[in-house]
C-alpha cells in the first residue's frame, strides 16, 4: 500500500481509537456514564510508531472525529440516563434499523454496542492489514535484487512463487479493508434513523442536536474508511497490473537478460516500489 494508506492506518489503529462506554441497561446511570466517560482514552497498541505522520490537515481532522464521536456518544448516554421515551413513527414508516423503537433508553444502548464493535474491529483489522503488507516492501526488495544479479532459470524458479505470495497479502489486506467499511455504514444506518425519527417529532431540540452532531462526526468517519477502503483498491488494481506485466516481460525466454535491459526493468519497478514502501 501507499505511504498515504500506511500512515492512515496506524493514525487510527494506534493513536486515535477511544474506548467507548460499556453502557448495558442494567447499569444505564449517571455515574455509570461518568466512570465510562473516564475511559475516553487514545489506544495504544503498537509496538513501533511511525514518526512524524505527514498527513493534510483535512485527513487528521477525519481520523480525530473519533474521538469527538464518541464525546458526543457519551453526552448523549447522560441524556438516554434520564429519560426514556418511545419513537413516534409515521403511518406507513418501516423501522429497519432500530430494534426497539418503544425505548430511547435502549436504543441508545444499541448505538453504543454497534459504535464500540465497529471501532474495536476497526483497530484489529488495520492492524492485520499492516502486520501483512509490512512484509511486501522486503519481498520487493529482494525480487530486486534476483534481477540485478541472479540467472535467468532461478528467476524461472523464483519469481511466480514470490509475485503469487505478494499478490495473496494485498488480496487478504484488501478483504480485511471492505469490512471496516461494512460496521461503519450499519452504524451511520442506525444514527441517520434515529436523527430521522427525532427530526419528525422531538419536545427537546438540544436532544436533536446532539443526536445530529454524532451524525455528522460519524459521517466523516465513514467516508474516511470508504476513502481508504476505494483507495486500497486502486493501489492494488495499479500494482497487480503494472508488477505483473513487468514481471511477465522480464522472464520472456527471448529476453536478453543483459545488464541494460535488467537495469531497464529495475527503473521500470523503482517508483511502484518506493510507493509500496
Amino acid at each position: 500500500m501507499s505511504r498515504f494508506l500506511i500512515i492512515t492506518i496506524w493514525l487510527i489503529a494506534n493513536y486515535q481509537l477511544c474506548t467507548t462506554a460499556n453502557l448495558t441497561d442494567e447499569d444505564f446511570s449517571i455515574d455509570a456514564v461518568i466512570k465510562y466517560e473516564r475511559e475516553l482514552i487514545l489506544n495504544n497498541t503498537a509496538d513501533t510508531k511511525i514518526e512524524n505522520p505527514d498527513l493534510s490537515g483535512d485527513w487528521q481532522d477525519w481520523v480525530l472525529s473519533n474521538i469527538i464521536a464518541v464525546n458526543y456518544l457519551n453526552s448523549l448516554m447522560i441524556v438516554a440516563s434520564r429519560q426514556d421515551f418511545a419513537f413516534s413513527i409515521p403511518s406507513g414508516y418501516a423501522v429497519r434499523y432500530i430494534e426497539n423503537s418503544s425505548s430511547f433508553h435502549r436504543t441508545v444502548s444499541q448505538l453504543t454496542t454497534k459504535m464500540r464493535g465497529a471501532l474495536t474491529n476497526a483497530r484489529e483489522d488495520l492492524n492485520r492489514v499492516h502486520t501483512g503488507m509490512e512484509r511486501v516492501p522486503d519481498n520487493l526488495k529482494t525480487m530486486v535484487l534476483l534481477m540485478k544479479q541472479a540467472p535467468f532459470e532461478l528467476l524461472l524458479m523464483l519469481f511466480p512463487d514470490s509475485f503469487d505470495d505478494i499478490e495473496r497479502l494485498v488480496n487478504d489486506s484488501l478483504i480485511v479493508l471492505r469490512r471496516p467499511k461494512n460496521d461503519f455504514e450499519q452504524v451511520l444506518n442506525l444514527i441517520t434513523e434515529i436523527d430521522h425519527l427525532l427530526n419528525i417529532k422531538s419536545n427537546d431540540p438540544m436532544l436533536y442536536l446532539q443526536v445530529f452532531d454524532l451524525k455528522t462526526q460519524w459521517t466523516y468517519l465513514t467516508t474516511l474508511v470508504t476513502e481508504l477502503s476505494q483507495r486500497a483498491e486502486r493501489t492494488r488494481e495499479s500494482f497487480l497490473l503494472q508488477f505483473n506485466w513487468i514481471l511477465k516481460e522480464f522472464i520472456r525466454p527471448d529476453l536478453s537478460l543483459s545488464d541494460s535491459n535488467r537495469d531497464f526493468m529495475i527503473a521500470l519497478l523503482l517508483p511502484k516500489i518506493i510507493e509500496l514502501d
